[in-house]
């Protein structure tokens, strides 16, 4: 019988599955999608709140508890092998976005057609001004009056880039209020090149402007957020690490990113009630993607800069606060064994990315108030939590005593063979387990780890302190034939 050690932790705030099924849009349609395609929830649920981050987050802001409006775009990451689901994910979740683009490309193309004549036209008449045989000021005004009517590119709805880098991203953001990669295969976003882009975007995600400069041309991002939906194979993502990990980890790129690790298979399928393949909400999300981002061109072509501003009910606040503190409570650096110790960056993003999760299900769920409700608030940390959970497990150590556990565990792995009685005495474990536990206070907080896991449970008999391997199978009572061997032998049947 083999044992996994896990680090014995509450979840962040509340106890309960990653999503509550409260019966809202959100949820009803995140459930279907993954029950239809048979494909992991909380890839769904990124698709959502990426594809709602994209057509929502130019015109609405959220009322930050700690002042001033914050944004709401979100970057997310999902790390999943071929045949997962990622394009099926895509298909329902970010298809509201593409079917978006395809509409606008036809008008685009009249629109296109008519500017080239336009342009031509006011081109030939530019000509015919310089020609003119008039005083050399006189014919500089002209001039000028001439090119404050040039005629506009039309602008080209391409909102989400696929297969491009963060360089990319912001070469195309100039003329776009809004955009955002989305991509199910992510090779291009995660390569070793692209690390200083990364960061811009970072700064992006959290309101700061953006110069990029080169030897050609001039780029100064304002106002224009950034949404990051990017799935990736693990052995590409791994690669990457190995080239980039530790800057990576310390960028803050990573600080401010959703991670989801769902590996290289999945079989599970989420039925939160008797099993239905209808699509019954996921239409009324996809909708809602559309009106978002309907809306944010009528306003960017109207010239309209103005933002809907949400602010949480008073339920909802005093639940924030109450979110707020314990995640400053984890970020203890005089405690090793501290929640966010070794991830104070993310942890000071943590409640950002809260905030901006519910502003999504509010806005995915329709209310017409833009008080966000202490349920959609709730919805939100159950998922910044897994989330954050996702990150510290992919970038963040364990605290000592939790790797001398799993290393404790592992060396105890071999005594749990066939022929094993079960027990082993502590003694032996000083004198012949791994080198780097025989002193008594490391080993002493690895066996407590392990107890507190139920892997091993220690008792005292005959003024002996004994290691359970079996707690959950055997009673704490020794053979007899145990009890008459020497303190330092191995009790096993061939050394009776």
């Amino acid at each position: 019988m083999m044992h996994n050690v896990y680090f014995n932790e509450l979840p962040l705030m509340t106890a309960g599955p990653y999503l509550n099924d409260d019966g809202s849009t959100f949820c009803k349609a995140a459930y279907e999608i993954a029950n239809l395609e048979n494909i992991p929830l909380s890839m769904v649920v990124q698709g959502m709140l990426g594809s709602s981050s994209l057509a929502h987050s130019k015109d609405v802001c959220i009322d930050y508890p700690l002042g001033g409006h914050e944004q709401i775009n979100l970057f997310f990451v999902s790390i999943a092998g071929p045949g997962v689901g990622k394009g099926r994910a895509f298909k329902h979740t970010v298809q509201p976005i593409y079917d978006f683009q395809n509409d606008h490309l036809k008008s685009y193309k009249l629109k296109l057609n008519e500017y080239e004549a336009e342009l031509m036209a006011w081109e030939d008449e530019l000509k015919n001004i310089r020609k003119q045989s008039i005083p050399a000021e006189m014919k500089k005004v002209e001039i000028q009056i001439h090119f404050q009517s040039k005629p506009k590119k039309p602008v080209r709805w391409v909102l989400a880039l696929q297969d491009t880098t963060p360089l990319g991203l912001i070469e195309q953001a100039q003329e776009l209020p809004s955009i955002g990669i989305m991509t199910s295969e992510g090779r291009q976003f995660f390569n070793a090149r692209n690390q200083q882009e990364m960061d811009k975007s970072a700064a992006n995600w959290s309101g700061e402007s953006i110069t990029h400069t080169r030897k050609n041309y001039h780029i100064d991002i304002q106002d224009k957020p950034f949404t990051n939906l990017v799935f990736i194979q693990p052995g590409i993502f791994e690669k990457f690490m190995e080239k980039k990990g530790d800057t990576f980890r310390d960028s803050g790129y990573a600080a401010r990113t959703n991670f989801n690790y769902i590996g290289d298979s999945y079989t599970l399928k989420y039925f939160n009630e008797e099993p239905n393949y209808e699509l019954l909400h996921t239409p009324i999300f996809q909708d809602r993607i559309r009106e978002g981002l309907e809306t944010q061109k009528q306003k960017f072509e109207d010239g309209e800069d103005s933002k809907r501003v949400l602010k949480f009910s008073p339920m909802a606040l005093n639940r924030w606060f109450a979110v707020h503190n314990e995640i400053e409570a984890g970020k203890d650096l005089n405690n090793p064994h501290a929640r966010f110790h070794g991830a104070l960056d993310h942890a000071s993003r943590l409640m950002q990315n809260i905030t901006r999760l519910a502003a999504h299900i509010h806005l995915i769920n329709g209310h017409e108030s833009d008080e966000i409700s202490l349920n959609d608030l709730n919805q939100a940390i159950l998922m910044g939590a897994f989330f954050s959970d996702t990150f510290r497990a992919m970038f963040v150590k364990p605290p000592q005593f939790v790797q001398d556990a799993i290393l404790l565990d592992s060396w105890l792995n071999q005594h749990r063979g066939t022929g094993s009685t079960g027990f082993l005495r502590k003694n032996f474990l000083r004198r012949n387990g791994p080198n780097s536990l025989r002193k008594g206070e490391r080993l002493d907080d690895a066996l407590n780890v392990l107890q507190q896991n139920n892997a091993i449970r220690l008792f005292t008999e005959d003024d002996t302190t004994w290691i359970n391997l079996f707690p959950l199978m055997t009673q704490d009572q020794l053979p007899e034939h145990l009890k008459k061997k020497p303190r330092n032998s191995l009790p096993t049947p061939d050394n009776k």
